[in-house]
């Protein structure tokens, strides 16, 4: 309709009624993505263990309100090649079994972590990645594999992106608590 519409003012409104609707129509579908992480995380947290608790994905975040799952699925330890199955949240990263329902480490917060490609080690490829803990965490460096450079990359960028929001949101929190 707008293609066929000359007249300034009717094509005006039908550009601005066109923005709105696909205002609403985002909106929309940014709270069925969440409504759908939020209904995954309960369900996660259905097989997970903590001690003899249960770990409880959907409780808020320290400083960034409700936890959010950004991106799940396998990735594999670099050297023996053991599946895991990784859950990036917005405030912290889960690596379980290939199963999912145990723990193969505990949750890392992403404020104590950095992600680091591959480049610059002889055995890596640009399938690995690698998540560097800080010392609070022991200082401990795990090194995993993507299912394809693409997947490695995106698992890279997707965890940098989570962890500048995290350490931000904590720096907020500070500045406020000053």
């Amino acid at each position: 309709i707008v293609t066929h519409t000359h007249h300034q003012p009717e094509r005006s409104q039908l550009e601005s009624a066109i923005a709105e609707v696909e205002r609403v129509l985002d909106a929309i579908n940014e709270t069925i993505r969440d409504q759908e992480g939020q209904d995954r995380l309960r369900e996660i947290s259905q097989t997970l263990w903590l001690g003899h608790g249960r770990l409880d994905l959907t409780q808020p975040t320290r400083f960034m309100g409700p936890r959010k799952l950004l991106k799940e699925g396998p990735v594999w330890k670099t050297k023996s090649g053991r599946k895991l199955q990784c859950f990036l949240c917005s405030d912290i990263l889960i690596l379980t079994q290939e199963s999912g329902q145990s723990l193969y480490r505990m949750p890392i917060p992403l404020s104590e972590m950095q992600v680091r490609d591959g480049t610059g080690k002889r055995e890596f490829t640009d399938l690995d990645f690698r998540l560097v803990l800080a010392y609070p965490r022991g200082g401990d460096v795990i090194n995993l594999r993507g299912s394809s450079p693409r997947d490695a990359r995106n698992w890279i960028i997707a965890i940098e992106r989570a962890h500048n929001k995290c350490v931000s949101a904590e720096r907020r929190a500070a500045s406020v608590y000053r």
